[in-house]
């Protein structure tokens, strides 16, 4: 597996690399460092000294970020096969995106800042971006990993379970980790106050609908000697998978991205989103 790790010197890019060491069939680890340069140009002034300035400034961000490869690449684990280093010029998230596009990244490991939904959506955010364009799964890091054994696997439908079985099936966290396939039906019981029947059939028909969907994904996943189980949740989904993540003892989520217009995003919110800002194992984002 290769996996691409965004570096900028800031405690969240060394803390997202403590993850490595628990990732399984690593084949190489690019180090990224994007440098974005600034634009010094006055209208009033010499053309020599526009173009004295920029290059001043450019020399010194590439040393800065060559020692801040040179650090990030001194704290990765030992038993990492194959490590590059990256120095571009652009903003973090284009470079990030296009890195991963052209080099065929398999998994990128980002420092979470842990931004607000507001802030996020009005000041940006490097991981949000990320996360909304990559090519490949992302796995968010807020805090020190010291494990990536106990998974939690929310699926919506048929097309998270696609892609969740894909990954899993490259044992990206190690031979045979434990994993907790979950689905949460969108209600609470009952649906309606005084007990309509027919809200209590519907419910029990979506619930077995959900059980045999769930069934069937780890009946694939054990074929293919990945350990695993179900449990079927309800209420508003992104509470109920962060209660569960807080109540188990999970290392790390596993979730679909939900591709949303930024104003949806921002109005609408995003599971996804919502539980990386909640909770604070690391979470892994499916394209």
């Amino acid at each position: 597996m290769r996996v691409l790790l965004p570096v900028d010197g800031s405690a969240n890019s060394l803390i997202a690399a403590t993850a490595l060491k628990h990732l399984g069939d690593l084949e190489e680890v690019v180090v990224l460092h994007a440098l974005d340069l600034p634009s010094l140009v006055y209208p009033i002034g010499r053309p020599e000294v526009d173009l004295a300035i920029p290059a001043q400034v450019e020399a010194a961000l590439r040393e800065d970020g060559e020692r801040i490869l040179e650090k990030a690449v001194a704290g990765l684990p030992n038993e990492i096969p194959s490590v590059a280093n990256r120095l571009e010029t652009g903003s973090a998230p284009d470079v990030i995106v296009d890195l991963a596009d052209r080099d065929n990244i398999e998994l990128i490991v980002l420092g979470a800042r842990g931004l607000s939904g507001l802030q996020e959506a009005l000041l940006g955010s490097v991981s949000h971006a990320v996360v909304s364009h990559a090519p490949c799964p992302v796995l968010l890091v807020r805090e020190p990993v010291h494990g990536l054994r106990r998974v939690l696997v929310a699926l919506q439908g048929p097309d998270d379970a696609s892609a969740a079985a894909h990954f899993l099936e490259k044992e990206p966290f190690g031979a045979s980790p434990d994993v907790t396939l979950v689905h949460v039906l969108p209600y609470e019981m009952p649906m309606w106050p005084g007990g309509l029947p027919e809200a209590k059939a519907h419910a029990q028909a979506a619930a077995q609908e959900a059980r045999e969907f769930l069934g069937g994904v780890v009946r694939e996943l054990v074929a293919a000697k990945i350990p695993a189980t179900y449990k079927l949740l309800t209420g508003r989904a992104q509470t109920a998978i962060v209660e569960e993540l807080r109540s188990g003892n999970y290392d790390v989520a596993v979730l679909g991205a939900r591709r949303r217009g930024a104003i949806k995003r921002l109005f609408l919110g995003s599971v996804s989103h919502a539980v990386v800002h909640h909770t604070r194992q690391p979470v892994l984002i499916l394209p």
